[in-house]
């Protein structure tokens, strides 16, 4: 669970490696950000003196790469931050990590590592360890484990920046290191100049085993005699962690020709795009030339198969009815994977940061692929200005970063695109961010931030805020590994509150814990409902009468489908009273041995002043109810937008805890 401030709505975190805190040029900061159902809310920021874990030093280039697990386990995401340019032992560029742990009070500092603390080989000039960062339960024991990739590694005398990457486990005390890893070590090929293997990193499970897979790109490998032309590697999961499985380039996969320059595997991105249970990759080939028009880019897709990846499709911008391959476009340089229109196949976003619509160079855009029972099939393109968000100015770098996650809550996975070449004011390469919403007809505009618009820093020249990004969304899924919390005493039972994503402003469902795992293993009702507050329970109910608690039915809406009412006693038996014109709209969900309807659940009620207050708020479009704990209240009743929609009716009951 990564919702840091635990109000229920996936975060952001946002680096600008370029910030100079203090006096320490591109020492690096990064920037939590509260998701809400408004705009995104500017929270803290973080770098490694206020964390104190090390000082603050020139060309560290703190949170160059993001990533989040939960290492040890404990149902919080823990949050790594590369530093690649950090210079450990007077080791230039040699590259550190820091690990922030999450806390039901949000993000603490934790530890910081390098290749020598780790036992993982030496710090050495130039390695920079930490450039990029990958999680996932490679040994399937329930603790993720990090993949830390170190491309400009030298693996010999003669293969300078050939490059590799190191597996650091889970733990119940966090994490450890485990293993360094090559070409050469894993039987995948031989280590040489240059390759720069472990360049891009992402984690799926390509042949369904249970297990979690690696891609590792090294965009500058040189099948044949094509130099720089690109390759990626496949590790397999397994009880023993991970396992060289193959190498692909794209001869190999019969998906075009090895040309010089073509930099595939400079970016990675694993989603399921057909929805066959098997996960699927996407390549980003930026330096890919298509016709004659140098670096203007590429992509391709690999199917996921019980024998391992398989060549599907190649994609550019003329692929797309509005594009137009151009020198230097650069598209396929960043790549992100969600279900933005929430169909049940996984969508791809394609950054081309040096894309220049109009006639400014390298302002940015970005190109959708919408998944389908047939696989990946072209979307839209979007720049600034086709979105209303800004103007198209050169070098602004729109789509140079991408992440994915629900920020509003709404059961739409939405889009954050970072252009940390943009220059908000007067601050050239400041940076910015731009949130796309998803909705029924994919990504539409949302809101555009910098540093002092979410009220979290300053704007200053070249602190490219947005050039990495990351959010709270868990894996893939948003009713994602379900972390279980303690047992409850007998006659208690906790309730886990979904939302019907088929209802624009709301519609919910509490249920046990028997119901939810039923709602999560069905594929129909997953893909309807989505578990809220980051798989915590909404709140403790009895499921025992008493004389100090009151009863709450579950009625099931005759007419309209996946619509529930919960109600008192009192209320019941008005909506079934001979003369209530409700009586016919509503069924009992609850019935015992005699066809009788019987309550739900027990809770205190209203005033009883023994557990937590839960008000009710009436969604005036839909007349259903809404239960919101004090927190919720208060966001509700502060948001206009909200209250609205929703009328605060006071307090409704008290949960047990």
């Amino acid at each position: 669970m990564s919702d840091f401030n635990q109000d229920g709505f996936p975060d952001l975190i946002v680096s600008a490696p370029g910030e100079s805190p203090g006096d320490d040029p591109d020492s690096g900061v990064i920037f939590t950000i509260n998701g809400s159902r408004g705009d995104l809310e500017g929270d803290r920021d973080f770098d490694q003196e206020n964390l104190n874990l090390d000082n603050n030093e020139e060309g560290d280039s703190f949170g160059a790469a993001l990533a989040l697990g939960d290492f040890d386990n404990d149902g919080f995401d823990d949050l790594v931050v590369g530093t690649p340019g950090k210079s450990p032992e007077n080791n230039p560029e040699s590259g550190a990590i820091f690990t922030l742990r999450g806390t039901s009070n949000g993000l603490v500092a934790d530890d910081d590592f390098d290749q020598d603390n780790l036992d993982l080989g030496s710090n050495e000039n130039g390695d920079l360890f930490g450039a990029t960062l990958a999680v996932g339960d490679f040994n399937n024991d329930n603790f993720d484990d990090l993949v830390v990739g170190a491309p400009g590694e030298s693996t010999g005398v003669f293969d300078l920046r050939a490059g590799r990457i190191f597996t650091l486990e889970g733990s119940s005390d966090g994490l450890r290191g485990d293993r360094e890893l090559s070409q050469d070590s894993l039987d995948l090929g031989n280590n040489e100049l240059d390759d720069n293997f472990g360049e891009a990193l992402a984690v799926g499970d390509f042949n369904n085993d249970g297990f979690d897979d690696l891609v590792v790109g090294a965009p500058g490998e040189t099948p044949g005699n094509d130099p720089r032309s690109g390759a990626i590697f496949t590790l397999n999961g397994s009880s023993d962690g991970l396992e060289g499985d193959n190498d692909y380039d794209q001869e190999s996969l019969n998906l075009g020709t090895n040309e010089e320059g073509d930099s595939f595997g400079e970016a990675l991105a694993v989603g399921d795009f057909n929805n066959d249970g098997f996960d699927d990759v996407v390549v980003g080939a930026p330096g890919e030339s298509p016709g004659d028009d140098p670096q203007s880019g590429a992509v391709f897709t690999l199917n996921g198969s019980s024998n391992g990846l398989i060549g599907d499709r190649d994609f550019d911008q003329e692929s797309f009815n509005s594009g137009r391959n151009e020198e230097g476009d650069s598209f396929g340089e960043a790549l992100a994977v969600g279900d933005f229109n929430n169909d049940g196949f996984d969508d791809v976003v394609i950054g081309a940061p040096g894309e220049s619509p109009g006639d400014e160079p390298d302002s940015g855009a970005i190109f959708t692929l919408n998944g389908s029972s047939n696989g990946l099939v072209t979307g839209n393109s979007f720049d600034q200005e086709s979105l209303g968000l800004g103007t198209n100015e050169s070098g602004d770098l729109f789509g140079a970063a991408l992440t994915v996650g629900d920020f509003n809550d709404d059961g739409f996975e939405d889009l954050a695109v970072g252009a940390p070449g943009e220059s908000p004011g007067d601050d050239p390469d400041s940076g910015a961010i731009y949130i796309l919403n998803g909705s029924s007809d994919g990504l539409v505009a949302g809101s555009d931030f910098d540093q002092e618009s979410l009220g979290i820093g300053t704007n200053e020249s070249g602190d490219g805020f947005g050039s990495a990004l990351i959010s709270s969304r868990s894996d893939d899924d948003d009713n994602g590994p379900i972390i279980e919390p303690p047992p409850l005493p007998e006659g208690q039972i906790g309730l886990y509150r979904f939302r019907n994503t088929n209802f624009e402003t709301g519609n919910y469902l509490f249920t046990g814990r028997q119901e939810r795992d039923n709602i999560l293993n069905d594929p129909n009702l997953s893909r309807t409902f989505t578990l809220e507050g980051g798989g915590n329970r909404a709140f403790v109910a009895s499921t025992q009468p008493d004389d100090d608690l009151i009863d709450i039915y579950r009625l099931r809406s005759v007419d309209i489908e996946g619509n529930y009412l919960y109600v008192s006693r009192r209320e019941y038996d008005n909506i079934f009273d001979d003369d209530s014109d409700q009586r016919n709209k509503w069924i009992g969900e609850g019935l015992d041995t005699d066809g009788e309807d019987i309550p739900e659940f027990y809770v205190y009620g209203a005033g009883a002043n023994q557990g937590v207050q839960f008000n009710r708020f009436q969604n005036i479009e839909t007349n259903n109810f809404l239960f919101a704990n004090p927190s919720e209240t208060e966001a509700i009743n502060n948001d206009p937008n909200l209250s609205a929609i929703f009328v605060d009716q006071g307090v409704a009951f008290e949960s047990l805890s």
